[in-house]
């Protein structure tokens, strides 16, 4: 019973520490929040996962394939308890997102998300580093990662 509750003790600190480590900067946490992006007349969903700390920090697409029901969310919570923000969202006439759904509007999208967290406005606000993206796509999402990103130098 006495090896229980030593072994009990140290999983209770390494989970406060963990805990503690995570969310240790008060004044920028980790944060969460849905944003709506306005490409022309249509608007697309957005979810934005932001690090905890005061300084920019690199930014990374995740960009879905066709249906585009898997999010990858899992890796986007890693990625942020690693320092990076982490943008999803839908391509235009995609599950929510207004518009037609087309290759070059995909493609489109990606500069117009990346232009809108590289404005100076929203850089501030989401605390995004204006030249230093990352695309992480699968499917579809690759193949528009693979374009987008030979066309953007901020990729």
């Amino acid at each position: 019973m006495k090896n229980h509750s030593i072994s009990f003790l140290i999983i209770f600190i390494l989970f406060g520490y963990s805990l503690y480590a995570q969310n240790s900067n008060i004044d920028y946490p980790a944060t969460s929040k849905q944003i709506t992006i306005t490409i022309g007349k249509d608007s697309i969903a957005a979810f934005g996962m932001f690090a905890a700390g005061k300084e920019k920090k690199e930014t990374v697409l995740l960009l879905h394939g066709i249906p585009g029901n898997e999010k990858n969310l899992d890796l986007a919570q890693e990625l942020r308890r690693n320092g990076r923000n982490v943008i999803y969202f839908n391509y235009r006439g995609s599950w929510g997102s207004q518009g037609e759904f087309l290759y070059l509007n995909c493609i489109e999208d990606v500069k117009k998300v990346i232009d809108f967290f590289s404005s100076t406005e929203n850089s501030e606000k989401y605390r995004t580093m204006t030249n230093s993206y990352i695309l992480f796509g699968h499917s579809l999402g690759g193949g528009i990662a693979l374009l987008s990103g030979a066309q953007d130098n901020r990729v």
